[in-house]
């Protein structure tokens, strides 16, 4: 396999504020396995070890990338398992794919609405925010153009400040 280039694997900062005004609480074992209860889905080996990847990371990861942390396990988990597990975790509630730039989708833990994405187009980086902006948005949809949004995926593109501040100084 290829390693992506920085700019097309998206590093995730999570530690930005405004974070903290938002509680994230990661299920654990006993609330996942309830999760694929409630679905009636099975909960089967290669599944966890996705979720548990996605749970351990907590940063935006490829099919591949996932393949590549299961590769060192005594029991692997092969590429096309990781392929069949994720939108299984997704339809239940757990991972969320996002397409933050040119580069494959990516995956992480999934998340409520409020939080959305600030991607660098000049290093990659990803930054995690909460706030209103998406509840802002949701209720004009609903509001001035009767849109009834089910899931919102925010995602703004530009240069974070070190980029920036990089340009600046090669004009």
């Amino acid at each position: 396999m290829t390693t992506p280039s920085p700019a097309q694997t998206p590093h995730v900062h999570d530690d930005v504020a405004p974070l903290d005004d938002v509680p994230t609480a990661v299920p654990d074992d006993h609330d996942v396995r309830a999760t694929f209860r409630a679905a009636r889905v099975r909960f089967t080996t290669p599944r966890r070890k996705v979720f548990e990847v996605l749970r351990d990371e907590a940063a935006h990861l490829t099919a591949e990338e996932i393949a590549d942390h299961l590769a060192s396990d005594a029991q692997p988990v092969s590429l096309a398992s990781v392929y069949r597990a994720l939108p299984v975790l997704e339809d239940v509630g757990l991972a969320r794919m996002s397409r933050l730039g040119e580069g494959p989708a990516t995956w992480e833990l999934d998340h409520a609405d409020e939080a959305f994405h600030l991607v660098c187009d000049g290093c990659g980086d990803v930054q995690h925010h909460r706030g209103e902006l998406v509840r802002t948005v949701s209720e004009h949809l609903h509001a001035d153009h009767a849109f009834h949004a089910t899931s919102v995926q925010l995602v703004v593109h530009g240069r974070c400040a070190s980029c920036a501040i990089d340009d600046e100084q090669h004009r």
